[in-house]
């Protein structure tokens, strides 16, 4: 069977959820302040009043704690109501009827009655709602036995997650990212999700990023700068500034700083597209202990900025900061051999300069080169 999806708001998967939900199940209903003619403060119930009735898309009275103490007891009875309880800050309100009558209800008595109610939460800051609304306040109830507390951070998540929700028999803190109420996704219309059981978006061996809501974005959007720049953090071995003619032991800083696979062994590749990818800071590897040497420091500067033509491109970079960080390596390079007055420097310079490196990133290299050295004079 062909799966349907269709890319639409975050906005728009909460909306079409519960119309499949609520036209699946007469028991299913939607309560909450301005749910009906005004379509919710957020546009998520636009159009329910008239494909279902007032009946079921009840507009409320301003009374939180009236709303969600009559949802726990519609649920109790055999209904599933959807609380649209608007600005999670207007929770506390409610408090009581869901932390004291709607959590533990099924446990209090035996499993005899069930309390399949959704309370939906727009949480977070980010649209300029001030003090009183803009709270995340998931962290209280997931203390709360006998609750179940999602929020979903896709518009493909929202989708089938509330679908789950709204099926659950029990009582479930629903909550919805409001800044992110514009965003699009895919959504695989009549999925219903797994409450309880994670995801993984992106796969990954070096670090592991655990989000929820608005922040998975935010960590999916650090994943794509640490495919860039994850490589970086490789420790290049710690060469001291004794032992060694300067020449031999200057080549081999150069080999080794290229690459090093998984095994640790280290190997020269020709197909290395970004710098990034491979190297560690040349600083680091006190490159500059050795800065007399013109005749290797001409060997590197030729390998590094024309041989192996592996200068950034910035159609290759998500942000202008990732791709300033990979000029900063050859930076450091023009910024030993400037300090050491290398008769080629003003060559590669202008190299680097024409292959798009802002000459503020070689300022900065400088600097730090000399407070480097200076830390080391004075120790």
């Amino acid at each position: 069977m062909t799966k349907e999806t269709k890319i639409m708001t975050i906005r728009e998967a909460i909306k079409e959820a519960m119309t499949h939900e609520m036209r699946e199940d007469e028991n299913v209903f939607l309560m909450g302040e301005d749910v009906g003619i005004f379509g919710g403060d957020f546009g998520t119930t636009v159009g329910m009043l008239e494909e279902f009735g007032s009946e079921r898309v009840i507009d409320t009275p301003i009374s939180e704690a009236a709303i969600c103490g009559a949802a726990a007891g519609a649920a109790s009875v055999g209904m599933r109501p959807i609380v649209d309880v608007t600005f999670m800050d207007f929770v506390t309100i409610g408090m009581d009827a869901i932390v004291n009558q709607a959590a533990p209800m099924r446990y209090m008595l035996g499993g005899e009655v069930q309390v399949p109610v959704t309370y939906r939460c727009a949480s977070g800051s980010g649209t300029g709602a001030a003090a009183q609304h803009c709270k995340a306040l998931e962290a209280w109830f997931c203390h709360i036995p006998g609750l179940k507390v999602v929020a979903p951070g896709t518009a493909g998540d929202v989708y089938s997650i509330l679908r789950a929700a709204i099926r659950d028999n029990n009582p479930v803190i629903y909550i919805e990212p409001k800044a992110l109420f514009g965003r699009k996704g895919e959504v695989e219309l009549g999925k219903v999700g797994v409450i309880g059981k994670g995801d993984i978006k992106a796969e990954g061996t070096d670090v592991t990023l655990v989000s929820w809501g608005r922040m998975l974005e935010r960590s999916l959007q650090a994943a794509e700068e640490l495919k860039e720049e994850g490589a970086q953090s490789m420790v290049v071995g710690s060469y001291d500034c004794v032992g060694g003619e300067p020449a031999v032991i200057l080549e081999r800083i150069a080999i080794e700083l290229i690459c090093r696979d998984t095994r640790n062994t280290w190997y020269l590749p020709d197909n290395v597209k970004f710098w990034d990818k491979r190297f560690g800071s040349l600083f680091e590897a006190k490159f500059f202990c050795y800065d007399d040497d013109i005749e290797t420091w001409s060997k590197i500067l030729y390998k590094y900025f024309v041989k192996l033509q592996w200068m950034p491109k910035r159609e290759d970079y998500t942000s202008t900061r990732s791709y300033n960080n990979v000029w900063g390596y050859f930076a450091e390079l023009l910024a030993v051999v400037k300090q050491n007055n290398h008769p080629e420097f003003g060559k590669y310079y202008e190299i680097a300069v024409q292959n798009g490196m802002n000459p503020v990133v070689l300022e900065r290299k400088l600097k730090e080169l000399s407070e480097l050295k200076q830390s080391f004079v004075e120790l």
